[in-house]
């Protein structure tokens, strides 16, 4: 995904509304055929338990197609819409950093974006790190918000 146009920050770039989003259970996941399941590993926000999909889980909305960056130039607003977190040039690359969304222990990307804050490989438990979960808590996404709020209340 690419920029059109120069945007400041605080644009929404993807509303919460049109991700139509449903949540899977991997016994779900277990019952889809091989290329539903690549689309499901490469586009949807993985849980311990699950992942959120759109209804149909064959069309995978646009934003959804929004590539990892560790220094990402959009993120969640506080109704879980897609924003822009800084000024993006047009042309640029839209990207978000994928700690901010996916709370499954079981993934791991190893990150090329080369951005001066590369934390070079990303997990499903980078929420779990409290400079990391400080840090960015403003910007995540708000069932993660909630889950690194009580983290922070248990202690």
């Amino acid at each position: 995904m690419f920029a059109v146009r120069d945007l400041q920050p605080g644009i929404i770039v993807g509303h919460v509304e049109r991700f139509g989003e449903d949540f899977y259970t991997w016994d779900d996941y277990a019952k889809f055929d091989a290329q539903t399941k690549r689309m499901v590993d490469k586009f949807c926000a993985s849980t311990k338990d699950g992942f959120w999909g759109p209804p149909d889980i064959n069309y995978i909305p646009p934003i959804w197609h929004t590539n990892h960056c560790c220094s990402g130039n959009d993120a969640f607003d506080e109704e879980d819409n897609f924003v822009t977190i800084r000024v993006i040039k047009e042309g640029e690359e839209l990207c978000f950093d994928y700690g901010l969304l996916i709370t499954n222990p079981n993934f791991k990307l190893v990150c090329k974006c080369a951005s001066p804050g590369c934390r070079g490989v990303i997990t499903g438990n980078d929420w779990q790190d409290p400079v990391f979960s400080r840090e960015n808590i403003q910007i995540m996404s708000e069932g993660m918000r909630g889950l690194c709020l009580r983290r922070s209340d248990d202690k």
